[in-house]
């Protein structure tokens, strides 16, 4: 007997969109459908995907486990894609005159609109190579403090400063984790840990620093595989040793969380409760400080909010969640859908039906179509089933605050 032996069998956005449109008669194979009926169908199919996980519970399959950062003191953390530190906006100015290296003390032509703390680049005139710093005090109207700069010297150069909009809410899917290597002092820009491996430029990082809160902000540089340069200095101290984490992407709002439990750093996990909106409501003092063991998570249209009770000492730095998602939108012709192979029938059938009271199918072909759908539906959701048993018992409801 001859196989292909291959299990890579996948449909494309408009293959499932041809197969739907033959599926009511609307063409036969090999004909290709017109743009507007390919977009029509697209939209209707994203529709259509987006209700299955939401309304029906397909998604044991797009459960991802998502880890969230733990900021000392904070009880509220936005779950979503938005939030970065970099800059939309630049003060300029040039060096006035001469400065020579080690840099310190700058004389510039105008520090308006510059603040402490705020990021600085200072052009180096030999190579026009731009050496970035953090402003740590501004003593007079043309004289600024940097953190200390060891590079050439620099004549009348360029100095661009401004202010990262920084965020503590950090979850993501997947990050790198390693450790200083040395302290480090409030305002450093150069960091030296363990290991830069998995870090880029424009990732997030996070610096545990000595108040056990987490300096966050994006990586300018990976100077080599012990360094990487920062946008903003730290806010304080760092002890050597101290934990640092570096992510990509931050994880999508998740249209439910389930399982959450705090990992700590010898990545030891401890399960945590999940509670409802009320239960939550009626903690009677929610910035409570302690090791958090109740979550509460509302979605919103946009974004979620994940409320930690007690929020963290700063000793737990993570807490991880499983979280459901919706499945990728069907954006091009060439995307294949987010689900497993065996769905490929229900969604074809499930589009079909969509589409039937658009092309004017008459109702007793439409109601088929349907029937046949929610059966393939049905079946395929009987098959996406969880491998764990099921309890049945009397439950109490606890009572804490």
């Amino acid at each position: 007997m001859a196989t292909s032996g291959s299990k890579n069998f996948s449909l494309t956005r408009n293959d499932i969109i041809n197969a739907g449109l033959r599926k009511i008669g609307e063409y036969d194979k090999g004909e290709t459908p017109s743009g507007d009926e390919t977009a029509d169908a697209s939209e209707a199919l994203n529709v259509l995907i987006n209700e299955l996980a939401g309304v029906y519970g397909a998604d044991i399959f797009l459960r991802t486990e998502a880890t969230l950062f733990l900021q000392k003191g904070q009880a509220e953390y936005g779950i979503g894609p938005s939030g970065n530190t970099m800059a939309d906006t630049f003060t300029t100015t040039t060096i006035d005159g001469l400065e020579s290296a080690p840099l310190s003390a700058l004389t510039v032509v105008d520090s308006t609109g510059m603040t402490v703390g705020d990021i600085i680049g200072i052009e180096q005139t030999a190579d026009s190579t731009v050496h970035w710093s953090t402003i740590s005090s501004i003593t007079s109207a043309t004289e600024i403090v940097i953190g200390l700069d060891t590079t050439a010297d620099t004549t009348n150069g360029a100095v661009w400063s401004f202010t990262a909009f920084d965020t503590t809410d950090h979850i993501t899917e997947a990050y790198v984790q390693t450790a200083l290597s040395a302290a480090h002092s409030a305002f450093d820009i150069v960091i030296t840990v363990d290991s830069t491996a998995g870090m880029s430029p424009a990732d997030f990082i996070g610096v545990k620093l000595t108040d056990n809160s987490i300096h966050w902000t994006q990586i300018l540089a990976v100077d080599s595989a012990t360094q990487v340069t920062i946008y903003q200095g730290l806010a304080s101290a760092a002890s050597d040793d101290g934990e640092v984490y570096a992510y990509t992407t931050k994880a999508y709002r998740p249209r439910s969380i389930f399982a959450p439990y705090r990992r700590s750093a010898d990545g030891s996990d401890n399960q945590i409760d999940q509670i409802g909106e009320q239960e939550y409501r009626n903690l009677t003092l929610k910035s409570s400080v302690g090791v958090p063991n109740l979550v509460h998570y509302r979605a919103s249209l946009d974004s979620g909010t994940l409320y930690v009770w007690p929020t963290g000492d700063g000793n737990t730095d993570k807490i991880v969640i499983l979280a459901n998602y919706y499945p990728d939108d069907f954006d091009s012709a060439s995307d294949n859908a987010q689900f497993p192979v065996e769905w490929s029938s229900a969604l074809i059938w499930g589009l079909a039906a969509e589409l039937g009271p658009e092309y004017g199918l008459p109702d007793r072909e439409q109601k088929r179509n349907f029937q046949i759908a929610a059966a393939k539906r049905e079946r395929a959701l009987d098959a996406d089933i969880e491998d764990a048993p099921v309890i049945f018992a009397r439950s109490s409801q606890a009572t804490r605050g």
